[in-house]
C-alpha cells in the first residue's frame, strides 16, 4: 500500500456492524437481526475507537464504524478479533 510517509492508505477487513435503514432509505439491515458480514476498506482512524470505512454493497459511501467491530478475518463479534489499534494507528487520523 502506498501513501503518505508513515501512513498506510487503507486496511482491508470485515464488519458485522449494522447499517441502519435511515442511512440508506431502503436499508440493508433490520433492527434486532444480525447484520450481514461485509468487506470493508478502513480509510482513517480517530485514535479513540472510531474508523471511517467504505463498506461492501454501499457504492461511493463512507461510514463511521466502531473500530471494535472491524475484523481482519470474516466473522462476527466474539468469534474473531478486531484489527489491533496499533495497525489502525498507521492510517491517516480522523479529527
Amino acid at each position: 500500500m502506498c501513501g503518505l510517509k508513515g501512513y498506510e492508505t487503507m486496511i482491508e477487513g470485515f464488519t458485522d456492524y449494522p447499517i441502519s435503514i435511515e442511512e440508506f432509505g431502503r436499508g440493508m439491515d433490520q433492527p434486532g437481526k444480525c447484520a450481514a458480514i461485509r468487506a470493508v476498506r478502513v480509510l482513517s482512524y480517530d485514535g479513540s475507537g472510531k474508523v471511517v470505512a467504505e463498506v461492501e454493497g454501499f457504492r461511493d459511501s463512507r461510514f463511521t464504524l466502531r473500530a471494535s467491530r472491524v475484523y481482519a478475518e470474516r466473522g462476527r463479534m466474539g468469534d474473531v478479533r478486531p484489527i489491533p489499534s496499533e495497525a489502525l494507528s498507521s492510517l491517516p487520523r480522523t479529527h
